[in-house]
């Protein structure tokens, strides 16, 4: 007796009628028929599978790291944190937009206050307003992976997201009720929507930009200057699309500029742009946030001409002493790649802290100093490796992350540098820094002279946090 296969039948004959060998030619044409195609499914299915699950775990020890931290931390609100609260509480309430004395205001963006406001609405616990921060971090996470994937490659995607999700920084910035959290998740949307979308819809992109620039209007010098990119590569495409994209920056954003021009006399998204201009710009500026003891603006009580006043001193400043302007510059971006100190000082005020920046950074242990900013320093040093020697790669899938990063640069330059200030970039900087590691080798085809200037500046970006430390701990 013999077995013959028939569509799928498996029949028994006489041994005679048909040979062995023919028998095992159809048995394995019947295997490769029925079993081959999931076979090949699984095999697509399971890595998918395993990334999933590798994402999964990333993301939950994000949240938890966060959500742990928050739970912790109870440091009293102070600065910022103070005005976001109080504009906020005052939303909620129906007294407006206004200061504390209830006169109506526009010194604070409005999109953090009213972001926070609309989760005031469900509870006003600190708490809760942290821990929706901690998954709008992890969703900055995530972002970040899928940013990753698609310009470099999926392994690159994993390293950054889990760098950013075990950076000590980006896990104390989501219990600060100050807007870089949100921001930095919008930001990162923008740029991941834009990456994933060959027609981007430039509507969309508009819309994005018009929530950023709500939280922190002086973006908007960012997206003139990426206008400025498009216009010098000739990219018709984009500029082509600039209309819908300022429709949708004017649909966000022209309904409180008309609100401010009623209610405050004055054209702009907040007041306090030409108070920071001033204080980054005057005789007394040391590139950081310093109001100088003649302070000509305190006594002018409209905001709407302090502001306009603000920015009148500070750019006659600028043109009367274009040597010290310089030269502040270099201060200001030395500031603003300092160390990751603020974020310990911000966490850590207690009933009567040290008034000195310094004096309050002393009362730190230095192991905890160290924890912070050695990951941070890492970060800076192969970011800035990685963003000059994959600058062409950028450029190939349209996101111009070094044009980003020197426009963002520069708009301190005509303001005033703080660390808190570089962290939207760092996320950037994560990015190439883990595309460096990863495709490091492929930077031997760079000419000497730009793997040593890249080196060179991933050095000088060190400079300022080390001497801030040395000269804190190191003198008294």
């Amino acid at each position: 007796m013999g077995m013959r296969v028939k569509n799928g039948k498996t029949d028994l004959v006489h041994c005679n009628s048909i040979h062995p060998q023919k028998i095992q030619m159809k048995m394995m044409n019947f295997c490769h028929t029925h079993f081959s195609w999931n076979m090949n499914k699984c095999s697509y299915i399971c890595p998918m599978i395993r990334n999933n699950t590798t994402l999964f775990i990333v993301l939950l020890i994000a949240f938890s790291l966060r959500a742990g931290f928050a739970l912790l931390d109870n440091h009293p609100i102070a600065s910022d944190e103070v005005d976001y609260v109080e504009l906020a509480t005052h939303i909620v309430q129906g007294a407006g937009y206004s200061s504390p004395d209830g006169t109506p205001t526009a010194y604070r963006p409005p999109g953090y206050p009213f972001f926070l406001a609309g989760l005031f609405t469900l509870s006003a616990t600190p708490l809760f307003i942290k821990l929706v921060q901690c998954l709008i971090g992890c969703g900055s996470c995530f972002l970040i992976f899928l940013i990753g994937k698609k310009i470099f490659s999926e392994k690159v995607g994993l390293i950054a997201m889990t760098v950013w999700s075990l950076f000590p920084t980006s896990i104390m910035m989501t219990s600060e009720l100050l807007s870089e959290t949100v921001f930095t998740f919008l930001f990162l949307l923008l740029l991941c929507y834009t990456v994933y979308r060959d027609t981007a819809a430039p509507f969309i992109v508009g819309v994005l930009s018009g929530l950023l620039i709500l939280l922190k209007p002086q973006v908007v010098l960012l997206f003139l200057g990426v206008l400025l990119y498009n216009v010098l590569r000739r990219n018709r495409l984009w500029i082509r699309s600039v209309p819908l994209i300022a429709a949708g920056i004017i649909v966000i954003t022209v309904p409180w500029t008309i609100r401010n021009v009623v209610t405050m006399n004055s054209i702009g998204i907040s007041t306090n742009g030409g108070v920071n201009f001033w204080i980054g710009n005057n005789p007394e500026a040391n590139g950081s946030y310093k109001i100088p003891s003649a302070d000509t603006l305190s006594s002018v009580r409209d905001e709407g001409k302090r502001n306009s006043l603000g920015y009148f001193l500070g750019a006659r400043f600028i043109i009367n002493n274009p040597g010290q302007f310089f030269t502040l510059g270099v201060v200001k971006t030395a500031y603003l790649f300092s160390s990751q100190n603020y974020i310990l000082t911000l966490l850590s005020r207690g009933e009567d802290p040290p008034q000195q920046y310094r004096d309050r950074v002393r009362t730190l242990p230095i192991w905890i100093v160290l924890l912070v900013n050695i990951p941070y320093l890492f970060i800076l040093f192969l970011g800035v490796r990685g963003l000059i020697a994959g600058q062409r790669k950028y450029e190939s899938v349209g996101l111009p992350i070094h044009y980003l990063v020197a426009t963002w640069i520069i708009i301190h330059v005509f303001f005033f540098g703080a660390a808190r200030f570089n962290y939207p970039l760092l996320p950037l900087f994560v990015l190439t820094g883990s595309a460096f590691v990863v495709h490091g080798t492929q930077t031997a085809v760079h000419p000497l002279w730009k793997r040593s200037l890249s080196i060179g500046i991933a050095l000088l970006a060190l400079l300022p946090t080390i001497v801030e430390i040395t000269m804190t701990y190191g003198y008294k």
